[in-house]
């Protein structure tokens, strides 16, 4: 069975991150830690746009479009009123992607245009000023891939949310802490902010491969129930999840973007 088939739907490709074990130092001393899955954001529905692809065709081959969120339904929050956001994407013949965001009234804050790799990897996107996030507010995104720009119903896509939330006092007490990049990830987990505990390692992934590695890793083997799966399926599972783990992470160009304010 081709590794892609044990990603048979988006919304079972949420990443689900309790326990996560990450390394705590750059000299590979072990120590682990609990995602603290925010109560209220666990077994919430979906987003209502659903996920997937809206007619056939081949697009992508290797694996499924898929977000880097800690919960089944694609909810995570993040302190920053310019979050970070972040998808696999596998390889594609798809040359750009569409990234989408609304409020709960789905007025479209921000549209853009992203120009794909080339190459199978992991998509940071940052949400620029000009959307105006607003703490305590929930925003729903979607990402597609425009697989034919001549027929937008081939797009497969991924849908989920970012809630805005303040930083508490133990939050910033931990990150005053903090000394290094995989502690601060360890406080943003510790505190169940998730885009954080992604952003401080994605852009060092490379000054820190084993602990990037073991943070994509162990989400993955959570999600998916790896541990549960017979022998040779659990074999090839753990061949992909590796694959993903050590994708590139990229930072595509924004081709062009529209405020809805």
């Amino acid at each position: 069975m081709g590794w892609s088939k044990l990603f048979p739907s988006v919304s079972a490709l949420a990443f689900v991150l309790s326990p996560l074990v990450v390394l705590t130092s750059v000299n590979a001393v072990r120590a682990q830690i609990n995602f603290n899955a925010p109560a209220g954001d666990v077994g919430r529905p979906a987003s209502s746009m659903g996920g997937g692809t809206r007619a056939g065709g081949a697009c992508t081959t290797g694996g499924q479009l898929q977000a880097l969120m800690p919960l089944p339904n694609n909810i995570g929050r993040s302190i920053s009123q310019t979050p970070d956001l972040f998808w696999y994407v596998p390889q594609t013949v798809a040359k750009t992607a569409e990234l989408v965001l609304t409020d709960n009234d789905k007025n479209e804050l921000y549209v853009a245009e992203l120009a794909l790799p080339g190459k199978p990897g992991i998509v940071k996107v940052t949400i620029p000023e000009s959307a105006k996030l607003e703490v305590g507010q929930e925003y729903e995104w979607q990402l597609a891939l425009v697989c034919d720009p001549g027929d937008r119903a081939s797009d497969k896509f991924v849908v989920g949310k970012v809630a805005i939330v303040e930083e508490t006092p133990q939050l910033e007490t931990a990150l005053a802490a903090a000394t290094t990049p995989v502690e601060k990830a360890t406080a943003y987990a510790q505190a169940g902010v998730w885009q954080e505990t992604v952003s401080s390692l994605a852009g060092v992934s490379s000054q820190y491969p084993q602990q990037w590695q073991e943070l994509v890793q162990s989400a993955l083997r959570s999600a998916l129930a790896v541990d549960q799966m017979q022998p040779p399926q659990q074999a090839e599972a753990i061949e992909a999840i590796k694959t993903i783990a050590t994708a590139p992470v990229v930072a595509p160009q924004v081709e062009s973007y529209d405020s809805g304010n």
